[in-house]
C-alpha cells in the first residue's frame, strides 16, 4: 500500500500530539496530618491511566470537599504541570520556620490557608501563577499571625476575599507588580496589604473589616468600597474610579482622612488623600445621558 509522505507527517503529527496531552490526576482522599501533594497513594492515578509518580506533564485537581498540603520543606515546588484547588491548599512549614512554596500553574476555585503548628511571626510566601476562576478564599483561623505572602503572578476575575478568623494582626500581602486581577479584592478580618500599586492589577476593593492598605500610590481605574475596617493609605495618594461608604457614593474630589473619617464608616488614616474620578466611559455615559435629557426637553 502507497503512503504518501504527507499522510506520513499527519501520522506523527497526532503522534506526537497524543504523547504530550496532560491527563488531569483528581485527589481521591484529603492528606493527613505528614502527607502532602507529594504523597502518591492520595491521588487518583489509575483512573487517568497514568503511573503512579508521574507528576510532570499531567495535570491535578483537588475537589471541593478536599484538602491538598504542601511538604514541610522550606523551598518546595510541586511537580506537576497544573494544580487546580476547588478544596483547600493547605500552606505548611515546621516549626517556627518561613518558607516558600512554588506551584507554577495554580487555579484557585476554593481556599489557600497558612498552616503553620503553634507559632506566630513565621512568612509562607508562594509563588509562580496563580489564576482565581472562581470565588477564593485566603485564610487562617488560629490565634497566632499567621501571615502569607502571594509573590505569584494573580490573575482571573470573580472574588478573592482575606479573612482571618482568629488573629487580627495576621497579614496577607500581595506583592507582585505585574498582577492582572480583574476582579474584587475583599477584606473582612485581619490585613490586606499590597507592596505596591501594580499588585492590585485592576481590581475593585471592598473592606468589610480588618485593614486595607497600599504601600504606594494607586491609580488602577478600580473602585473602593468602605463597609467598616480601616484603610491605611500613608503619605500616597489614591485615584479611584468609585468611593463608597457603605451604600453611598461620594462625589468627585479629593478627600483626607479628616473628611473621610466624618462619614463615619470605616477609621481611615495616613496624610495623603483619596481622589475620585470617574472613569472616561462613565464621563462619556453621563454626558450621553445629559443630552438625551436636554434634547427631549427640547422638543
Amino acid at each position: 500500500m502507497f503512503h504518501s509522505p504527507q499522510l506520513k507527517l499527519i501520522t506523527v503529527g497526532i503522534c506526537l500530539f497524543a504523547a504530550v496531552q496532560a491527563d488531569n490526576i483528581t485527589q481521591k482522599r484529603s492528606n493527613e496530618s505528614g502527607k502532602s501533594w507529594a504523597t502518591n497513594a492520595d491521588w487518583d492515578w489509575t483512573a487517568a491511566g497514568v503511573t503512579a509518580g508521574e507528576y510532570a506533564g499531567n495535570d491535578f485537581i483537588t475537589p471541593d470537599t478536599m484538602t491538598v498540603r504542601t511538604p514541610e520543606g522550606t523551598h518546595v515546588t510541586f511537580a506537576g504541570d497544573s494544580l487546580t484547588v476547588y478544596g483547600t491548599l493547605a500552606l505548611k512549614s515546621g516549626n517556627n520556620t518561613s518558607a516558600t512554596k512554588t506551584v507554577n500553574d495554580l487555579r484557585l476555585a476554593g481556599t489557600i490557608s497558612n498552616y503553620v503548628p503553634s507559632y506566630s511571626s513565621t512568612i509562607q510566601t508562594l509563588t509562580g501563577n496563580l489564576s482565581i476562576i472562581g470565588d477564593s478564599l485566603l485564610t487562617g483561623t488560629t490565634s497566632n499571625a499567621r501571615n502569607i505572602t502571594v509573590a505569584s503572578q494573580v490573575s482571573g476575575g470573580t472574588g478573592f476575599t482575606v479573612n482571618h478568623t482568629g488573629n487580627a494582626g495576621a497579614k496577607y500581602t500581595y506583592s507582585n507588580a505585574a498582577n492582572t486581577f480583574d476582579g474584587t479584592w475583599q477584606v473582612t478580618s485581619a490585613k490586606l496589604i499590597f507592596d505596591n500599586g501594580g499588585a492590585t492589577g485592576t481590581g475593585d476593593v471592598i473592606v468589610d473589616g480588618g485593614l486595607f492598605q497600599i504601600n504606594d500610590s494607586w491609580n488602577a481605574g478600580s473602585s473602593l468600597t468602605v463597609n467598616g475596617g480601616t484603610v491605611d493609605f500613608g503619605a500616597n495618594d489614591w485615584t479611584v474610579s468609585n468611593l463608597k461608604m457603605g451604600a453611598s457614593s461620594l462625589g468627585n474630589g479629593s478627600y483626607d482622612a479628616t473628611a473621610l473619617n466624618g462619614f463615619g464608616t470605616g477609621t481611615f488614616t495616613g496624610a495623603g488623600n483619596i481622589i475620585v474620578i470617574p472613569e472616561p466611559s462613565s464621563l462619556i455615559l453621563l454626558g450621553m445621558a445629559s443630552f438625551l435629557i436636554f434634547a427631549f426637553r427640547r422638543k
